[in-house]
């Protein structure tokens, strides 16, 4: 059986897949035309009510509604606290366990603090303000100068005031409670040693990859003394220490093939990542201080 145009105006049913449908007889012989993809209507099934989970009784430090009054502990002194006994409401009170504890942790009101500046000594007082406390007295900020402090309590040291003899800038950067210089003045060894020690810093030694890599990250690319030497003869097997401390060199410090007997100071080489490097101590380089910070 197909559907014509006309048949269809007329009432000839299709399926979905475009087939004539002729529908389903009924008892009195009509033809009832169904719709085969729509699903059957089912009754819903009859649900419980959800379980009235509130039970009215006496309020519990425990967060929940148990008087079912709509809010949660509010018979207990939840909020700021002072657990400590130093008059300052500092701490916060909660409910744990279904009791009403206060934590309220160190430090209390009138001990020693440290305000942030880069001497990691307290010498301030913390203070009970509007209930919070206040590290006041550790440090007042005044002009920076070259005295290995944070005299403008930013956290940093030296940062600007250090000048050689021959003018030019030293510039700090700090590393856990030292400070390294790094001085672009292009002298010899000895006089780099000498100009630290004037500037009351010592040439810098470093006794750990990790403080070679600190050194890197400021070296940029030039090379720069520091206060490693030998007094024996550079080309036969030498020791090598820091200045003044008369400390060994770290094998795992010098640059591949190096020291080569090239000459008895050391210099950090921008050609081998800053690893060591001998060469003679007449030639010029910048060199790098370092001291430990002053409180």
């Amino acid at each position: 059986m197909t559907c014509s145009l006309a048949s269809l105006i007329a009432g000839c049913a299709v399926d979905a897949g475009g087939l004539p449908f002729t529908g389903i007889e009924g008892p009195d012989g009509s033809t009832e035309v169904t719709d085969a993809f729509a699903p059957p209507d089912l009754p819903l099934p009859d649900l419980p009510a959800p379980p009235d989970l509130c039970v009215d009784g006496p309020d519990g430090c425990d967060g929940l509604d148990s008087d079912c009054d709509g809010t949660v502990d509010e018979d207990f002194a939840v909020g700021p606290c002072d657990g400590d006994g130093d008059g300052c409401e500092d701490g916060v009170a909660s409910c744990e366990s279904g009791d009403l504890a206060c934590v309220d942790d160190a430090p209390a009101a009138g001990d020693g603090c440290d305000a942030g500046d880069a001497d990691f000594e307290p010498e301030g007082t913390w203070v009970c303000e509007a209930d919070r406390l206040v590290c006041e007295g550790d440090c007042t900020p005044t002009e920076e100068v070259c005295n290995r402090r944070d005299d403008d309590c930013d956290g940093a040291v030296d940062e600007e005031g250090c000048v050689t003899s021959d003018d030019d800038d030293c510039v700090g950067h700090l590393t856990g409670n030292s400070v390294y210089l790094f001085c672009e003045d292009s002298v010899d060894w000895d006089e780099a040693y000498e100009e630290c020690e004037a500037l009351g810093y010592r040439l810098a030694s470093m006794r750990t990859i990790a403080e070679r890599d600190f050194l890197r990250m400021h070296a940029g690319s030039s090379g720069w003394y520091v206060a490693g030497r030998t007094e024996a003869d550079p080309e036969q097997v030498a020791e090598w220490t820091w200045r003044p401390s008369g400390d060994p060199v770290g094998s795992d410090l010098w640059a591949p093939g190096e020291p080569s007997g090239d000459g008895p100071c050391a210099e950090l080489n921008p050609l081998a990542s800053h690893l060591l490097n001998d060469i003679p101590c007449s030639r010029n380089r910048y060199f790098i201080c370092a001291a430990l910070v002053l409180p």
